[in-house]
């Protein structure tokens, strides 16, 4: 009777174990796939600020590359982003400015979008300066 009692027994501490087993292993299943998420977040984040800087760098090298008088403010308006960066980045915002100071022209480009969770990130700034071409004096 006593070999009754202590195998009935130990059946209970195995299903107790059995059960804080499945208690553990979905704790940790359930901490990886935060991780995974979060993980797959910040990969989506850094996709979309890597397009937007490289369209910022590609905008202001066509901008740059205008003759002087042909870079105006109006004239920067006619340009829109590529459609990969339309695709990539939801409601993107480009503002193009073009400031006469002194004797030369400060270009300044701004893109922002909205991220997944709906606010606004930051923007990616990039700004230069064109100076007119001067003739070289012999």
């Amino acid at each position: 009777m006593k070999y009754c009692l202590f195998r009935c027994r130990r059946a209970g501490v195995v299903v107790h174990e059995a059960a804080m087993a499945i208690v553990l292993v979905g704790a940790i299943l359930t901490s990886v796939a935060q991780i995974l998420v979060f993980s797959a977040q910040q990969s989506h984040t850094r996709q979309q600020r890597m397009t937007a800087t490289r369209e910022v760098g590609n905008l202001m090298e066509r901008l740059m590359a205008r003759p002087w008088e042909r870079l105006t403010s109006d004239d920067a308006k006619t340009v829109e982003l590529s459609t990969i960066s339309q695709a990539t980045l939801p409601e993107a915002q480009l503002v193009i400015d073009v400031t006469t100071v002194d004797d030369a022209k400060r270009v300044s480009i701004e893109l922002a979008w909205k991220e997944s969770s709906g606010g606004h990130t930051e923007p990616v700034r990039l700004v230069a300066w064109q100076y007119p071409h001067q003739e070289a004096k012999p």
